[in-house]
């Protein structure tokens, strides 16, 4: 039994920032997530189970990162009567890098996720989303990035549709 405050607090317990200001789980290496982007977050105690599978393979120049899993996540109890929802969800996520030089890496990913929402809405979803982003070591403490990601949610709810595209620039120092 927990609450997403702790499911957030257990991620962030485990998690690191790497050179390349990612958050990364300190136990395996790979990108962490801290709250679950598939399922929204909300108020109330859940019974939650979570399976997933990780393989990774890395090359001298790439790495390349399969995630499966399976979330339930049934409502206990609830601050405010109709505030939460019992929520599963089956996905997979596929990530790629490589080091094109010794100062740019390219990245790429993609993932698929269907959703169960229980009630009050008793509907499904299908989440996609891909994206790719490039950095360069500009200096020993300066990074520059630029990535795109998509998102496509459908449901057969249309209140639950979502596409979005996002373009993003940056700059990390670090000091």
């Amino acid at each position: 039994m927990n609450t997403t405050a702790q499911n957030i607090s257990n991620n962030l317990a485990v998690s690191s920032v790497n050179s390349l200001g990612q958050i990364i789980d300190t136990r395996t290496g790979l990108p962490i997530v801290l709250s679950n982007p598939v399922l929204g977050l909300q108020s109330g105690v859940f019974d939650t189970k979570y399976l997933t599978a990780t393989a990774t393979t890395i090359w001298e120049r790439d790495q390349l990162s399969t995630l499966v899993y399976q979330y339930d996540s049934a409502i206990v109890g609830q601050t405010t009567p109709g505030s939460g929802v019992s929520q599963t969800a089956t996905g997979v996520n596929v990530t790629w890098s490589r080091e094109l030089t010794p100062l740019t890496t390219a990245y790429a990913g993609a993932g698929y996720a269907h959703i169960n929402l229980g009630s009050p809405s008793n509907t499904t979803e299908d989440v996609f989303n891909a994206g790719v982003s490039l950095t360069y070591l500009l200096s020993s403490s300066l990074t520059g990035w630029a990535s795109y990601s998509f998102l496509d949610r459908t449901s057969p709810q249309p209140q639950f549709r979502l596409t979005s595209n996002v373009v993003t620039v940056g700059l990390r120092k670090t000091f």
